[in-house]
């Protein structure tokens, strides 16, 4: 990676995301991206990655605003899978000879100051991978009560993970694409990827996160890199956030039993701790309004994904995509 001293010189940045049919969303991001503050002393490069059969993204032909001289670069990773197209991604990066790259989900928008805040938090340590914020914003239709009242759980979620992170440190979190850069050495160096078995399951960012801190790369937390992500009417919903609590138990799972086949023995206990802080929650509908479901569905969906392991399911939760 490169020494303090070098980073504070001229950086060769990619700032990359991954679509698959979303057009209205990554629309939205672009448009994020020509309104971010440049950092100083950078020449920074746009990266849209399409992940499908054929291009249907709608790009315009340069940035505009502030960076008209930027080069906005596509590619389209016909083979599918997210972990997939994040490594093309990568390889753009490293055919490009950057310094350093960053992720950013295309149903998201970054701050103005999000770049600068990213790169000056690289400049200023020694971390390899930082991640950063995400705060939730609501679709722009209508929203119905349950709707209304998914995403005020979804929203407190986030919340409380991003103070658990401020207060704790990033023991308490992983370091996921949504907000994400890495040093490029992570790549070129150290040979990090992300795990292209994980095509449709998710959680090839935390595995690469994983991978990285076991190879001793320091790993940090940018708190005023601040980026938004909408939430899709099809997403607020118990059901959904059930299935996703379970995809993500299930591989996680399957993660750890990787690393040490001992975690199985810990399932039952872990199971049992869970159902019985999702019955607390049960009892305190009435006085939280409605705050804990969301909290109750995801538990539900986490015991369902840990349960899942045993007989053999795995997570598909990426095969289809939400919102527009």
């Amino acid at each position: 990676m490169l020494p303090l001293s070098k980073r504070e010189g001229s950086l060769n940045v990619v700032v990359a995301t991954i679509t698959r049919r979303r057009p209205k969303m990554l629309g939205a991001l672009l448009e994020s991206w020509t309104k971010l503050e440049r950092p100083r002393n950078c020449r920074c490069t746009f990266l849209v990655v399409e992940n499908d059969g054929a291009r249907s993204a709608k790009l315009p032909k340069k940035m505009g605003g502030a960076w008209s001289d930027a080069e906005l670069v596509y590619y389209l990773e016909t083979q599918q899978g997210i972990p997939i197209a994040r490594n093309r991604a990568c390889k753009i990066a490293l055919e490009r000879n950057a310094d350093v790259m960053l992720f950013i989900d295309d149903d998201e928008t970054a701050d103005t100051r999000w770049l600068v805040k990213m790169v000056e938090a690289y400049r200023k340590t020694g971390w390899g991978l930082i991640g950063g914020p995400v705060e939730p914003v609501p679709p722009p239709e209508p929203l119905t009560f349950w709707q209304a009242v998914v995403f005020r759980g979804v929203r407190d979620r986030l919340a409380r993970k991003n103070a658990k992170v401020k207060a704790n440190g990033l023991e308490a979190t992983t370091v996921v694409t949504s907000n994400w850069l890495a040093d490029v050495s992570l790549m070129a160096k150290y040979g990090l990827s992300f795990d292209e078995r994980l095509r449709f399951t998710g959680g090839s960012d935390a595995k690469f996160c994983y991978d990285a801190r076991v190879a001793g790369v320091r790993i940090g937390w940018a708190p005023d890199a601040i980026v938004r992500e909408t939430i899709s009417v099809d997403r607020l919903s118990l059901r959904y956030q059930f299935r996703r609590a379970r995809d993500q138990s299930n591989v996680s799972l399957r993660r750890k039993i990787e690393r040490d086949s001992a975690a199985l023995s810990w399932v039952p206990i872990s199971v049992a701790m869970r159902a019985a802080g999702a019955g607390f929650q049960i009892l305190v509908i009435p006085i939280t309004r409605g705050a804990s479901l969301v909290p109750i569905a995801r538990s539900f969906g986490w015991i369902v994904g840990r349960l899942s392991v045993f007989w053999g399911a795995t997570s598909s939760h990426y095969r289809e995509t939400t919102g527009a």
